[in-house]
């Protein structure tokens, strides 16, 4: 069943999200929040690899410098030992390349704000579209900074799955679902 995608509601309002991300120029956050089991990591995984997007998923207990460090890995290839010198790489990368940053398990960053700051920073800076995806409550902990709140394009919601949504997945798996 690998690489069968399903066009869910969840995968269509995300995507729809991003279109509008990718397209502004300016104010280019985006965050979407949801409860487990609603495709949120499935959708921005798919969606990411549309874009050429870097794919990062939030480690609990990363400092600004872990979470900067690692994006400059993943999409150079690159070490720094200095969160100046991470920073620079990774905004300098992001200027160059135009790839958009998809970060899953946003609620895990969404707690510090030494954090917010690193995201905020790297969305000012990079000039690119930075997508925020993580559980319910996530929503609650941006609105509480204003400064980082202000730059969000699209904030939203990922709705459950429908009753066609999981018929069409079962017809993928071989069961039945019954209404």
């Amino acid at each position: 069943m690998k690489g069968l995608v399903v066009r869910t509601t969840a995968l269509d309002f995300i995507e729809s999200g991003i279109g509008w991300l990718v397209d502004e120029p300016k104010e280019k956050l985006g965050l979407f929040w949801g409860e487990p089991g609603t495709g949120k990591s499935t959708s921005i995984k798919l969606i990411c690899s549309q874009f050429d997007g870097i794919y990062l998923e939030a480690i609990q207990g990363w400092s600004p410098y872990h979470f900067v460090a690692h994006l400059l890995k993943v999409s150079t290839g690159e070490k720094s030992r200095s969160f100046a010198g991470a920073l620079e790489g990774a905004i300098n990368y992001l200027n160059s390349s135009r790839r958009p940053v998809f970060i899953d398990e946003c609620e895990r960053l969404l707690g510090r704000l030494d954090l917010i700051e690193a995201i905020r920073v790297l969305h000012d800076q990079g000039n690119v579209p930075v997508v925020l995806v993580g559980m319910t409550g996530s929503y609650q902990r941006v609105i509480q900074y204003p400064l980082f709140f202000d730059r969000f394009r699209f904030l939203g919601e990922v709705p459950k799955a429908s009753i066609e949504d999981i018929q069409a997945i079962s017809q993928l798996c071989e069961v039945r679902a019954h209404p």
